[in-house]
């Protein structure tokens, strides 16, 4: 949705964040909002569990918010994922609670014209059953899982989403709570489809460009050095949770597909799970650690590691099994300028087609992501091409531009209530 930019008075802005560990996208969106909303002068607490915020990235947001004179409240970590013990609605019954709890311990602070929280996903159905958690002021949310259009998602990266009919259901009853001012969403096309809606309600929808973390990148020699990496191979790097939906699995069968090049090898950054270990000690696994081809970083990494791997790249893969939603992953490739490898269908799939960044595959078939893998690193002129766009979608994509379209989203709700 687009909207002008209301010149604001001084907002008092109540941020909620249920988890702030490291490597999470909570800190850097907040990091991100912190920041905008001090550069017009707002006042910002923050209500987090303060011992989440022991890395990089949090202590920059406490620093952010100590800036605009706001205070840090302290609150457990839940422990809340979407695996929730006693099922998915109980799991957002509990989050509706303790965004209820929070506004109660930050009661005492100041009147807060505004909340903000990024998580709506783990609570926009109860919302929708129960009724807005915080009552007289308006809260603005992130929801980053919502794919009931999916199935209609252009450039062929539709796929079948069960339920999708009872998600837009959810969602339409979510934007109806008055409390509920508007919410952000980095699916483009979710912002497109709501435009289209007849109910007024949907107008609450409004884009804001996806981000991650951002690596600064080094030398790629230096970075390949560090590493023990050889300066000849063609790198393709998947960093983040080593995971079965990170299709680590296929990535690895297709290094050993008698198409791929045997100057391609991969590196792969972050703690794996029982799964992908298992398919570490795997005698093909073994065989192209053997060769030079695989390197594995078994491990939660620092922002040094992180910032390494990327910049070893020749290619970074965004392969997901059975993940339509947007991806960290993508973005860090991006930003860094790295071509991106990734599934046939999907967010994923339809931002590689639609900006021109990389190539797609059907990520269960390794024969066509060896091709892939094949051509990315004999294709001068694809890859020149790949890098030149990202150059320009990048520049879209930085945490400034999502901490000011947030912020933008939050001045309007505010300039709204008065």
């Amino acid at each position: 949705m687009g909207f002008s930019r209301p010149r604001d008075r001084q907002v008092n802005l109540l941020m909620l964040m249920d988890r702030a560990g490291a490597g999470g996208h909570h800190v850097y969106h907040g990091l991100a909002v912190a920041r905008a909303g001090r550069a017009r002068g707002w006042r910002i607490d923050l209500v987090a569990p303060v011992s989440d915020l022991d890395h990089r990235g949090g202590a920059d947001l406490a620093e952010a918010i100590r800036s605009t004179g706001g205070v840090l409240v302290d609150v457990p970590n839940s422990g809340l994922g979407r695996g929730a013990p006693r099922g998915y609605f109980w799991g957002q019954v509990q989050r509706w609670t303790r965004i209820r709890e929070a506004m109660k311990q930050a009661s005492g602070l100041r009147a807060h014209d505004v909340v903000y929280d990024s998580g709506g996903d783990s609570w926009y159905l109860a919302c929708a059953a129960l009724g807005a958690p915080v009552r007289g002021t308006p809260i603005v949310t992130v929801l980053l899982r919502a794919r009931f259009h999916h199935g209609g998602l252009g450039f062929g990266a539709g796929y079948r989403v069960p339920g999708a009919s009872l998600q837009k259901m959810a969602i339409i009853g979510f934007l109806r709570r008055r409390e509920v001012a508007a919410i952000a969403t980095v699916d483009e096309p979710f912002a497109d489809v709501a435009s289209r809606e007849a109910a007024p309600a949907w107008q609450k929808v409004h884009y804001v460009p996806d981000i991650a973390q951002q690596a600064q990148p080094v030398v790629r020699a230096e970075a390949r050095a560090t590493l023990g990496i050889d300066r000849g191979i063609f790198l393709v790097a998947c960093v983040g949770g080593l995971t079965a939906r990170k299709g680590v699995a296929p990535l690895i069968s297709a290094l050993g597909h008698q198409t791929c090049p045997s100057g391609v090898g991969a590196l792969l950054v972050g703690k794996a799970d029982a799964e992908i270990r298992s398919i570490l000690r795997s005698d093909l696994a073994r065989g192209l650690e053997r060769s030079g081809r695989l390197w594995v970083r078994d491990a939660v990494y620092s922002d040094d590691l992180f910032r390494n791997a990327l910049s070893a790249a020749d290619v970074a893969w965004v392969g997901y099994r059975g993940h339509g939603l947007s991806s960290a992953a993508l973005w860090e490739a991006v930003g860094a300028g790295v071509p991106v490898l990734g599934c046939a269908k999907g967010l994923v799939a339809y931002e590689i087609r639609r900006h021109g960044i990389g190539m797609t595959a059907d990520v269960e078939d390794p024969a066509v992501i060896a091709q892939n893998l094949q051509r990315a690193s004999t294709d001068k002129e694809a890859m020149a091409r790949w890098r030149e766009n990202e150059t320009k979608v990048g520049s879209l994509h930085t945490p400034e531009q999502f901490g000011e379209a947030v912020a933008d989203v939050i001045a309007t709700a505010y300039h709204a209530k008065a």
